[in-house]
């Protein structure tokens, strides 16, 4: 039973996620702002789970100081912070479901950043699902309807977004392996996260306020699902349930935003399109199917 739930937990996290382009495009305000809002709103959420942590008064190894913490909160906000920013801006140029899809390529992206750091070794076998992904990536790309500049542009965009979370994943990894209490190490990552892209969201001169009532509770309603029941859930549902089955699950997102796409927007893809997006979802998964061999009988 408790498996069950986990797995619906998940599924839940994973919808809640790709929900998020229907906020921007429905926003009032902005979508750096929105960004910024979302982040802003998640903070007081980080700050009460903080005080229910049981972890909360934890002290941090001493070969962690002050500053390399410090160092570290700060990429990490600025990676997650370009992450939102370009990503919601590419929900401008592009569909949802290629939005998602190009963003789910950030396995790819972290791989040569942790044979770089962490000297992780690696499966030469995962050559072959990286090759197969830049061909669905190549389709996804030039099949759609419109091969406009503008088009190419939000596709683009997703991809440099990959890159900004993929950073921001490695650099997390090294936080939680030095020690930091990581609903304090969200809260600060967050706060600037949000700095950042409400000083970007002036310089782009985005509106800044909603005009009424709605545009603010949808504006809370964006922070609630994307850390409540996006990244709370998430992270608390997929420790109960087999890496097999959460490696399936999590690539449900891109299907859940190709969904709301066509739902909400009238967004469409192509026959080669789709085929395209399931060469991507299949490589992912067997990516993470093989990347994962060599840790796993490491000695």
């Amino acid at each position: 039973m408790k498996i069950n739930r986990s797995i619906l937990g998940i599924i839940i996290a994973i919808a809640s996620l790709a929900s998020i382009g229907i906020f921007i495009h429905k926003s009032e305000v902005g979508p750096i702002i929105t960004g910024f809002y979302r982040c802003l709103f998640a903070i007081p959420l980080l700050l009460i789970a903080e005080q229910f942590s049981k972890k909360n008064n934890s002290t941090l190894p001493a070969k962690v100081s002050h500053k390399s913490l410090f160092l570290l909160n700060s990429i990490a906000g600025i990676a997650l912070a370009m992450d939102i920013c370009v990503w919601n801006l590419s929900f401008k140029y592009t569909t949802m479901a290629e939005a998602n899809l190009i963003v789910n390529l950030a396995p790819f992206l972290i791989l040569p950043l942790t044979i770089f750091y962490f000297k992780e070794p690696v499966n030469k076998l995962v050559t072959y699902p990286i090759i197969a992904a830049i061909l669905g990536l190549f389709l996804l790309v030039f099949s759609g309807k419109s091969t406009a500049n503008i088009h190419m542009m939000g596709d683009l965009l997703a991809f440099i977004a990959a890159i900004f979370y993929a950073i921001f994943v490695v650099v997390t990894k090294i936080s939680a392996d030095k020690g930091a209490n990581m609903t304090r190490y969200m809260t600060i990552v967050s706060l600037y996260c949000a700095l950042i892209l409400l000083i970007s969201g002036i310089i782009a001169q985005e509106k800044i306020l909603p005009d009424s009532l709605n545009g603010w509770l949808l504006l809370l309603g964006l922070a609630f699902i994307s850390q409540i029941l996006g990244q709370l859930m998430l992270a608390r549902s997929i420790k109960k349930v087999k890496l097999q089955i959460s490696s399936i699950l999590l690539l449900m997102q891109p299907v859940f935003a190709a969904a709301y796409g066509f739902i909400f927007f009238n967004e469409n893809l192509t026959l080669l399109q789709i085929i395209g997006a399931l060469i991507i979802l299949i490589s992912v998964y067997v990516f993470k199917r093989v990347e994962a061999i060599p840790r796993k009988f490491k000695p």
